[in-house]
């Protein structure tokens, strides 16, 4: 599996409107230095960052689906994490 092919299933994943693909080179998969991003969406630009670090092009596909399933599910606890704190908060009076 080539990275530009793991970008697409998670890009049509992300969202209909292709964000995530706004943040990699189409060629490469890569993500796009940060300023040429400029997609208003750093979630999406995280997804990107998130799969690309994990990305071994001499790995198998299910290898590279497993790395990058456990890299959006740390993430997903991690947000979790936040959610509940926030909801937690009591608001000052």
């Amino acid at each position: 599996m080539k990275l530009t092919e793991l970008m697409k299933v998670v890009s049509e994943a992300y969202d209909l409107d292709g964000t995530v693909a706004q943040c990699i080179d189409d060629e490469t998969g890569m993500p796009l230095d940060r300023d040429k991003r400029n997609v208003g969406d750093t979630l999406a630009e995280f997804v990107a960052c998130e799969i690309a670090e994990t990305f071994d092009p001499t790995a198998e596909d299910a290898y590279q689906l497993d790395e990058a399933h456990n890299r959006m599910d740390s993430a997903r606890r991690q947000l979790e994490q936040v959610l509940t704190a926030l909801e937690n908060r009591e608001p000052n009076a």
